[in-house]
């Protein structure tokens, strides 16, 4: 599938329209030329005049656009890891080159927090959310549906200590841990081999 055609691109122009933002703005396809809206020699041309830059986990990283952009401020929103990747992995995560560096997580930075900071002072936020676009006119129901994709980051160490993105190591430790915490639920988790074919539609139901 092209990326025209794309959910990808779908969604962006959906979203665009009901906003009225259809003529500007634009999505462009990581390590491609390919594009919707404004093309990449657009957004090149159009820097200089943009007032402000929110880059989310560092994944703009062109530098002809970044920096002619007035200012930039990176949003970190993987906290530990972004910092420990960077420091412990060597992985560049595009920290150099931002104006202000902002953080969802809440302790990074403070003294209690062992957690690298890359020489960066963060500013402390909680990940931002509409709250209007969360509103519904259904009452409460008694059970909750959620549909999830069980995978995460490889285990990182920092200091002899090791984290892993997924705190349980299996799909029954969750269930278990869950019932004492949580309100009565129905799960719906596809779980799947790696390279296995996958089936429109296939999910286990687990609760």
């Amino acid at each position: 599938m092209s990326f025209a055609r794309s959910v990808n691109a779908s969604n962006f122009r959906d979203l665009m329209k009901r906003f009225d933002l259809g003529e500007h703005a634009g999505l462009l396809k990581r390590d491609s030329s390919d594009y919707i809206g404004f093309s990449f020699a657009d957004v090149e041309k159009l820097a200089p005049d943009f007032d402000l830059l929110l880059n989310l986990s560092g994944k703009l990283r062109l530098k002809s656009i970044l920096g002619k952009i007035r200012r930039r401020i990176y949003v970190d929103m993987d906290p530990g890891y972004s910092q420990i990747w960077q420091e412990q992995y060597g992985k560049d995560m595009n920290l150099r080159g931002h104006d202000l560096y902002i953080t969802v997580g809440l302790n990074l930075g403070q003294p209690d927090c062992p957690l690298p900071t890359c020489g960066i002072r963060w500013e402390n936020s909680l990940p931002p959310v509409v709250i209007g676009e969360w509103t519904t006119t259904q009452p409460a129901g008694s059970a909750y549906t959620t549909v999830v994709d069980w995978r995460g980051f490889s285990p990182v160490e920092w200091q002899g200590t090791w984290s892993r993105c997924v705190r349980c190591s299996s799909v029954g430790d969750w269930i278990r841990s869950s019932k004492t915490i949580l309100p009565p639920r129905e799960v719906r988790i596809g779980l799947f081999r790696r390279g296995a074919t996958i089936r429109s539609g296939a999910q286990q139901k687990l609760l």
